[in-house]
């Protein structure tokens, strides 16, 4: 029994948490027991909640690992459709993933004066596949999607967001417009999807991929060029390996009449090109040719900055079985720390280091 609201009134006790709070809410509560400072930690060591509970976790009879493998995720892997999102999420952070795909826990964004990344990037994405040209282009485009994202803010906001998205906007497509005249390319189509609703998927040996691939223009040569646009101002998002799947569905798309030769990611904020790539052939196949600085977050491979279609594959395979047999730790795909700066589920991940060390997160 808790104090707070029934149904939108003030009411005395409620008996039920899900009459009390949402269910995001509630996870949250029962998670913040194992990130209390130190003073409180105290305090309650000897309580019978915190005695209960140790006893509780003494009876499970194995290592309190995570390992949650489900036989059903395993039947399902050759008819599942995979989106590299995931892949890279759980390159990333396995126990994210975790929380994220699993236990579906949400992640709680402020937004103030700008929308949400993941909002802005849908928005700046939509404008782009119409492919605007003029100032008064880029204004209907931007006014009709973005409203999509505003319905429940005043005019004032709206009007204030525009402006700041529009500007980005027109400087982006300037410099899209030098970068497409400089390689001398044109637009062929905006917005490929495969893998949604009776689109097939790209079908790899073990696996399928669903996905949207932003652009894909032509060479003078007949040959495609993959672009794949980042909201941001960098390319720490930019995962070379998802051009490479991109470039494989394009040409399956396409049913291999034409073929990919090159690509690259282009930054709407940052207004540059980045990673990109081209495509060589030798005795043993094809090679994704990114260049020596760039590293792949799925695999290690034999040739710094270039990538093969068998190397992709089998490091894709390796990982969907990792999650079906439920690795979940606290590590980035590679084994290391992963980067926790900017994650909204940083407070969360103390249940783990207080059941394996028996010490508070802060103490680590």
């Amino acid at each position: 029994l808790v104090h707070g609201r029934d149904d939108g009134k003030r009411s005395d006790l409620i008996g039920s948490p899900s009459r009390a709070m949402s269910r995001g809410d509630f996870r949250l509560a029962a998670a913040r027991t194992f990130v209390l400072d130190r003073e409180t930690w105290d305090a309650n060591a000897t309580s019978d909640h915190l005695e209960g509970l140790e006893d509780n976790l003494r009876r499970v009879p194995r290592t309190f690992d995570f390992n949650v493998a489900t036989q059903a995720a395993r039947e399902e892997r050759e008819t599942r459709f995979v989106s590299f999102s995931k892949i890279s999420q759980y390159c990333g952070c396995k126990f994210k993933y975790f929380l994220s795909g699993v236990l579906k826990v949400e992640e709680k964004i402020e937004e103030l004066l700008e929308l949400s990344p993941m909002d802005s990037g849908s928005v700046f994405h939509a404008v782009l596949s119409e492919l605007p040209h003029t100032p008064e282009e880029i204004d209907v485009f931007l006014d009709r999607q973005l409203r999509r994202y505003s319905s429940g803010e005043n005019e004032s906001l709206f009007r204030l967001r525009k402006k700041q998205m529009a500007t980005i906007l027109r400087e982006y497509i300037a410099f899209d417009r030098e970068r497409t005249a400089e390689l001398n390319t044109r637009p062929l189509q905006t917005e490929l999807a495969f893998g949604f609703g009776k689109v097939p998927p790209l079908e790899l040996p073990g696996f399928c991929m669903r996905g949207f691939i932003d652009r894909i223009d032509v060479k003078n040569d007949g040959t495609l060029f993959v672009i794949d646009y980042k909201s941001g101002k960098n390319a720490s998002s930019a995962h070379p390996e998802q051009l490479v799947l991109y470039s494989m569905a394009v040409e399956q798309a396409y049913r291999g009449e034409k073929r990919v030769s090159s690509g690259e990611f282009r930054l709407i904020k940052g207004m540059k090109e980045a990673k990109g790539f081209r495509v060589e052939w030798d005795q043993n196949g094809r090679n994704w040719v990114f260049g020596g600085r760039v590293g792949f977050k799925t695999c290690e491979t034999e040739k710094k900055g270039t990538i093969t279609d068998d190397e992709l594959t089998q490091a894709i395979r390796r990982i969907i079985e990792a999650i079906d047999a439920g690795d979940f730790s606290m590590t980035d795909w590679k084994g290391k720390k992963p980067n926790c700066f900017y994650c909204t589920y940083e407070k969360l991940c103390g249940i783990l280091e207080w059941r394996n060390r028996g010490v508070l997160s802060n103490e680590r």
